[in-house]
């Protein structure tokens, strides 16, 4: 009678569990079925394009953060394979994703954060592009041609000024 008793408790108890389980109650949802995906790049590759020389942007192994909007104080972390893409399984809900800078404050620079919506049993796609920094700020300093262009621009219009005063004096 005992070990009726016991069965039928613990038969009642999985029960009770598994439709817990099910329901989603004191357990995060199957994420099997929904996440984000997608493909990291980098570009440009070349510093000058040209309609008949193609230089499309090369695949990235990069560094992602997830932030869960509901939930701020959990963050994950995904790395990009060496063929740009990545999947991560999640829950449904709405997210942050914040490429990370290999070398902050140098090239390549990250993009800015992009939110995405997972729906449940979707994968969003996300697609993250790099900045390779071929065409950087620092880069334009470093053969910064506008000083000649003022100086060729001073020079010419003091030279228009001379013509001008001659063409002037001619007809005086």
């Amino acid at each position: 009678m005992k070990v009726a008793r016991l069965t039928n408790i613990f038969f009642l108890g999985a029960l009770l569990a598994t439709q817990g389980i099910a329901s989603g109650v004191g357990k995060p949802l199957n994420t099997s079925e929904s996440g984000i995906e997608g493909q990291v790049s980098i570009g440009p590759i070349c510093p000058v394009e040209r309609p008949d020389r193609l230089c499309p942007d090369k695949p990235f192994a990069a560094s992602i953060e997830i932030q869960n909007q509901d939930d701020t104080d959990h963050n994950l972390t995904i790395r990009s394979g060496e063929d740009g893409r990545f999947r991560v399984e999640l829950a449904p809900g709405k997210y942050k994703l914040m490429p990370l800078a290999p070398n902050p404050g140098a090239p390549p620079h990250a993009p800015g954060p992009q939110t995405v919506t997972v729906e449940s049993g979707k994968y969003a796609h996300v697609t993250i592009k790099y900045d390779s920094g071929i065409r950087c700020a620092g880069f334009r300093q470093l053969f910064d041609l506008r000083p000649l262009a003022l100086f060729a621009d001073g020079f010419r219009g003091r030279r228009r000024q001379e013509r001008k005063e001659k063409v002037e004096r001619r007809f005086a």
